[in-house]
């Protein structure tokens, strides 16, 4: 018998938060749908112990391609191009996208940042950190540097999931030649 967030997670990866339910939830679990209740007070709550658990996923993969030593620009274009190969292959994290559910996570997420509770901030300040003293950045590139990643978390928040599938080359050219052009290039 697959636990309730076993059964969630194959019902949200194969249909998305919207064409999912909690009685199709509890139907795989093979509970009533009244004892879904006891694990989870809502759809919303148990989607979230899914999209945390496939979310860690990739950051768990992101976490070891950048501790291999990888430089800025490939680094930077590393971490664009598998956030978009990845969501653009599962439905749980496509969802931050998408108006049904992505506000909450959007949210959610940006709690967890402020509180210094989402570890994968954490190790990308840090990345972010060593590559600007390995580079030796002026403050100036320091500031482009900035401005770029800023940029990257703005245009995350307002992305369509439509707009999402069709802009990856584009956006993983443009942090590549931005990088290039206005952080690596003396001032």
């Amino acid at each position: 018998m697959p636990s309730v967030l076993e059964a969630a997670t194959t019902a949200f990866l194969a249909n998305g938060y919207k064409h999912t339910n909690v009685v199709q939830i509890a139907k795989a679990a093979e509970i009533a749908t009244g004892s879904f209740y006891k694990f989870y007070p809502s759809k919303q709550a148990v989607f979230l112990a899914v999209y945390d658990a496939e979310n860690e996923r990739l950051r768990a993969t992101l976490t070891a391609k950048l501790e291999d030593g990888i430089g800025l620009v490939d680094g930077a274009t590393m971490i664009v191009r598998t956030v978009f190969d990845t969501i653009k292959q599962n439905q749980v994290l496509m969802e931050w996208y998408r108006p049904e559910i992505g506000p909450l996570l959007h949210d959610t997420y940006q709690k967890r940042m402020v509180a210094g509770t989402y570890g994968f901030s954490n190790v990308l300040v840090r990345w972010f950190d060593e590559q600007q003293r390995e580079l030796g950045l002026s403050v100036a590139q320091q500031q482009y540097l900035q401005r770029g990643v800023q940029f990257l978390n703005d245009l995350d928040q307002v992305l369509t999931a439509e707009t999402f599938v069709n802009q990856t080359e584009t956006l993983v050219l443009m942090v590549q030649a931005y990088l290039e052009k206005f952080v690596l290039e003396e001032n």
